[in-house]
C-alpha cells in the first residue's frame, strides 16, 4: 500500500506498517497501515510545507480493500464500491491544522461507540479480537472530552472522535485532530490480565492525547522550540482531567513523586537542556521530545498554576485558547495572557518571572538557614551534580530564578493558603515566619512540592522535620514528605547533606502506608543496594532494608486481594512488597514459591480469569520465585513465553519474570532469542530493558547493543528511544573499566541518534564513580551505628 498525491514533486514515502505485538513467531500476526507525520515527515507523504506555522484544511479520499476500514481525521462521508475488491471511503474536510496532525489508517478493524454529553461521535478502534478490551478507555474518554470542553470553555472541533489502538506502536500515542492512535498498552484494559498501574497509565496517557486536541491542535507552536506547549500542557493537563475524573487514584502525587523527581534527576546534568532550545534540523526536533519538554514543562505549569491560583490561570488558560484558535503561538504570547489575567489580582509580570525557567537548564538549590526565632535566610544557587560543577555554558539569566517560595511552621501548619515570598538574585534575602512561632518549632518551605527546586536546611531544622516524622509523620503533607526523602537522597549524593541525616530520615518510614514517599525514595533505595552488592555493606544494609519494609509487608504481603484495602495501600503495596521480596524477606520468599506451584497447576492461557492469583501481585511473585527458585520455574514460564496464545501483556509479564534469574546463561537465551527471530525495535528494547533489572543482565544487555549498535539505531531512529534504552542499560554502572568501555565505545564511530544518549550514560557513569568512592564510607559509618543500637 502506497500513499501518493497528483503533482509535480517526488516519489512518495510508503505508509507505516505495524504488526502485532510481542509474541513467538507462530503467533498470527495482523497488519494495519497507520501514518505517523510527527515532527516532519508529512513531507515524504505529499507535497506541503511541512512547518507548524503553515495550516491548511485537508480533503481526504483513501483507496483500500473492500474488507478493511479507512480511517482519517474528518468523518466519513461515504464509501463507494468498485466491485474488483477495491472501495473509495471519503472524509469531510478536516478543520485547519498543521501538517503533521494529518492521519491515514486502514486495517481489518472493528470499532466501540458512544456519543459525549456533547453530541461528540466518539469510537474506539481495534483488531477484531481485542474490541471489548477498549470499553474503559470509550468511557474515560467521553468523560475528558465533556472535561476539557467545559474546562476551556471551548467545544471539540470535529463531529466525531476516533482513537486507534495499533499493535507494536512505535509511540507513546499521537493526537492527530479527530482519530488519536495509540500502543494497545495505552488503550486496552482488561481486568484479569492487567493491573491496577496499567489502568493508571493508560487513563494518563489518553488524557494526555485528549489535551492535545486543544493544546497542540487548536492551538500550536510557532515552531518546533516551544514543543514544550504541546507535551508540557499535554502531559499536566492529561494529568489533571485524569484526576478529576477518578481523584481517588491520586495520579496528581503521582506525577509529583515519581515522574518531577525523576526530572530533578536528569535537569542537574550538564547534558540538559532549556525547556525552549534553538533548534533547526529534523535530528535536533527529535531530541526534543524528553522528559525536559514532557515532564519538566509539565511541572513549571504546576508552579505556574499554584503562584497564580486557580481562577486566574484558568481565566489566562481560556483566553489564550480564544485569541489563538486554529492558529499559533509562542511562549510570550501565553505569558501575555496570563498577566493579563492576573491583573487587579496578584499583578505578577508572568514573562519576567517564567523566561527564568524555560530559557535556562537546570534549576535551583535554596538554601535555608534560622537566624533567630521568626527570620530566616534564603540564597539560590545553580543545583548541579557534584561532578559536573565546573560547567561552562552561559545562561541568559546567569542560573538565577525567579522564586515563589512558600512556607510554615509547626506552630500555625498553614499548608493550604501558606505564606510567601520572593527570591529574585542570589543575594541574601530575610523572610519572617508566620506568627506563633518558637524557636523549638520546625519550618518547612515548598509547601505541597509546587516549586520545581530543591530545598537544603541547617541541621537543627533537618533534626526537628526528623523528630516530627518519627513522632507524628502525618502532619507534614504528604508531598512534603516525599520531597524530604528524595531532596535529602539526592543532596547527600551530592556531597550537600551527611548520609546519616538522609539515612535518619527513611526510618520513619516502617509506619508510612502512603505511596508518595515510598514511590520517591525507593530508587534511591535500591541504587544503593546495586553499588553495595559486591561488598560486605551488602548483608547488613539488607536487613536494614527488611526491618524498614517489614510493618508494611506483614499487612501488605504478597497473597493478599488488593480490593480489600484502600487504593493508596494497593499503590504502596506495589512499592513495598518487590522491594521486601528483592532483600529476600523470609516470608515472601515462602509464599511466592506456594503461590507459584498453584500458579503452575490451575493456570489457563486461553482463559486468563482462571488465573487464582491476585493480577496486581502476579510480577513480583513470579519474579521472586523465579530468582528463588529452581529450572523447574523458569523453564514453565519459558514455556508460557513460547506458547501462541499468550497475548501481549501476558508475553511482557513472561519476559519480566524471566529476566529476575541470577542465571547468567539463561539471561543470555533470553536476549538471544529476538537474534533468532523476527521481532522489532520495540520488542527488543523490551527485552534488553527488563534484563537490565540485574548487574549480570546489564553487563549482558549492554553487550548486545554495543554489538548490535547499527541495526537497533537503524530500528530504532529516534533519540529519545535511545536514552531510554542506553539508560536501562547503563545507568547503574559505577565502574573505571565500564566507563572506559562507554567512551571507547563512543569515540569508535559515528552514534548517529545514539549521540546524546551514550553521553548522558558517560555522564551518569562518571557520577556514580564518584558516589560509590564517597557513599561507601558513610554508608558503612551509618550501618555500624544503626547496628549497635538495634
Amino acid at each position: 500500500m502506497a500513499l501518493g498525491s497528483r503533482g509535480a514533486g517526488g516519489a512518495a514515502a510508503p505508509l507505516e506498517f505495524f504488526q502485532g505485538g510481542i509474541a513467538p513467531p507462530a503467533k498470527k500476526i495482523c497488519w494495519m497501515a497507520v501514518t505517523q507525520f510527527q515532527p516532519v515527515s508529512a513531507r515524504h507523504a505529499l507535497p506541503c510545507f511541512d512547518e507548524p506555522i503553515m495550516k491548511a484544511t485537508f480533503n481526504v479520499l483513501i483507496k483500500h480493500r473492500t474488507h478493511m476500514v479507512a480511517l482519517s481525521n474528518g468523518r466519513e462521508m461515504d464509501t463507494i464500491d468498485h466491485g474488483d475488491g477495491w472501495s473509495s471511503t471519503r472524509f469531510e474536510t478536516s478543520p485547519v491544522m498543521s501538517t503533521y496532525l494529518l492521519a491515514l489508517a486502514v486495517g481489518v478493524l472493528d470499532y466501540r461507540e458512544i456519543n459525549t454529553t456533547n453530541g461528540i461521535r466518539l469510537r474506539t478502534w481495534s483488531r477484531p479480537n481485542a474490541i471489548d478490551t477498549t470499553a474503559f478507555a470509550l468511557e474515560s474518554a467521553s468523560s475528558l472530552m465533556t472535561h476539557f470542553e467545559d474546562y476551556f470553555s471551548i467545544p471539540f472541533q470535529i463531529s466525531k472522535m476516533d482513537m486507534l489502538g495499533v499493535p507494536d506502536y512505535g509511540h507513546g500515542g499521537m493526537e492527530n485532530w479527530g482519530l488519536v492512535t495509540y500502543p494497545e498498552s495505552g488503550l486496552f484494559y482488561d481486568p484479569d490480565v492487567d493491573t491496577r498501574s496499567s489502568q493508571e497509565s493508560m487513563l494518563t496517557i489518553i488524557a494526555h492525547e485528549i489535551a492535545h486536541q486543544w493544546f497542540g491542535n487548536l492551538v500550536t507552536m510557532e515552531w518546533w522550540d516551544d514543543l514544550w506547549l504541546n507535551e508540557g500542557f499535554g502531559t499536566y493537563f492529561g494529568y489533571l482531567g485524569a484526576d478529576a475524573l477518578n481523584p481517588e487514584m491520586m495520579l496528581l502525587e503521582t506525577l509529583i513523586a515519581s515522574n518531577n523527581h525523576a526530572v530533578l534527576i536528569s535537569d542537574a546534568l550538564s547534558t540538559s537542556h532549556p525547556i525552549k532550545v534553538h533548534v533547526t534540523s529534523p535530528s535536533e526536533i527529535d531530541e526534543l521530545f524528553d522528559d525536559i519538554s514532557y515532564i519538566k514543562g509539565a511541572a513549571v505549569l504546576r508552579m505556574l498554576h499554584d503562584m497564580l491560583g486557580d481562577d486566574v490561570f484558568r481565566r489566562g488558560m481560556q483566553g489564550y485558547l480564544r485569541t489563538f484558535q486554529y492558529s499559533n503561538a509562542n511562549s510570550d504570547q501565553l505569558w501575555d495572557a496570563l498577566t493579563e489575567a492576573d491583573v487587579g489580582f496578584g499583578n505578577i509580570d508572568v514573562w519576567q518571572v517564567m523566561d527564568t525557567w524555560i530559557l535556562q537548564m537546570g534549576y535551583p538549590l535554596v538554601n535555608l538557614t534560622r537566624l533567630d526565632e521568626t527570620t530566616i535566610s534564603a540564597v539560590q544557587q545553580r543545583y548541579i551534580v557534584k561532578s559536573q560543577v565546573s560547567d561552562p555554558r552561559e545562561s541568559p539569566y546567569g542560573y538565577v530564578w525567579s522564586i515563589y517560595l512558600t512556607h510554615t511552621h509547626n506552630g500555625s501548619r498553614n499548608t493550604e493558603s501558606p505564606p510567601s515570598v520572593w527570591i529574585r538574585d542570589q543575594e541574601i534575602n530575610e523572610f519572617s515566619l508566620a506568627d506563633g512561632v518558637s524557636v523549638d518549632d520546625w519550618y518547612l518551605a515548598n509547601i505541597h512540592q509546587f516549586g520545581f527546586f530543591r530545598i537544603n536546611y541547617e541541621p537543627e531544622n533537618w533534626a526537628k522535620l526528623i523528630h516530627q516524622l518519627n513522632t507524628d509523620h502525618e502532619v507534614i503533607p504528604v508531598l512534603n514528605r516525599a520531597q524530604l526523602m528524595e531532596d535529602s537522597m539526592n543532596l547527600a549524593l551530592n556531597g550537600r547533606l551527611p548520609f546519616s541525616t538522609a539515612f535518619e530520615l527513611t526510618r520513619y518510614l516502617r509506619n508510612e502506608f502512603n505511596s508518595a514517599p515510598w514511590n520517591a525514595v525507593l530508587s534511591y533505595l535500591i541504587i544503593f543496594r546495586d553499588n553495595l552488592g559486591a561488598t560486605a555493606l551488602q548483608g547488613p544494609y539488607e536487613k536494614y532494608l527488611r526491618e524498614l519494609t517489614s510493618r508494611a509487608y506483614d499487612e501488605l504481603r504478597l497473597e493478599i486481594d488488593t480490593s480489600q484495602i484502600s487504593l493508596d495501600k494497593a499503590k504502596t503495596r506495589e512499592l513495598i512488597v518487590p522491594i521486601a521480596c528483592k532483600v529476600r524477606n523470609p516470608e515472601c520468599s515462602r509464599h511466592a514459591l506456594d503461590l507459584f506451584e498453584d500458579f503452575r497447576k490451575t493456570y489457563n492461557l486461553s482463559d486468563p480469569s482462571s488465573n487464582v492469583l491476585e493480577v496486581n501481585s502476579l510480577e513480583t511473585l513470579l519474579c521472586t520465585a523465579i530468582r528463588e527458585g529452581s529450572y523447574t520455574e523458569w523453564d514453565y514460564l519459558w514455556s508460557l513465553y513460547m506458547d501462541p496464545r499468550s497475548s501481549t501483556t501476558q508475553t511482557k509479564m513472561w519476559i519480566t519474570a524471566l529476566a529476575c534469574t541470577i542465571r547468567p546463561w539463561q539471561i543470555q537465551r533470553l536476549i538471544e532469542y529476538p537474534m533468532q527471530n523476527p521481532m522489532t525495535a520495540r520488542q527488543i528494547g523490551f527485552v534488553l530493558t527488563k534484563v537490565s533489572i540485574t548487574p549480570v543482565g546489564r553487563t549482558l544487555a549492554w553487550d548486545y547493543i554495543r554489538q548490535n549498535w547499527d541495526a537497533i539505531q537503524d530500528m530504532y531512529g529516534g533519540a529519545y528511544r535511545w536514552i531510554i534504552l542506553l539508560l536501562s542499560t547503563t545507568s547503574d554502572f559505577n565502574t573505571k573499566a565500564q566507563l572506559e568501555e562507554l567512551i571507547a565505545f563512543a569515540n569508535s564511530r559515528d552514534l548517529g541518534f545514539g549521540t546524546t544518549a551514550i553521553h548522558r550514560s558517560i555522564a551518569l557513569t562518571q557520577l556514580n564513580i564518584e558516589l560509590f568512592d564517597s557513599i561507601y564510607p558513610q554508608v558503612r559509618a551509618w550501618l555500624e551505628a544503626y547496628d549497635q543500637t538495634h
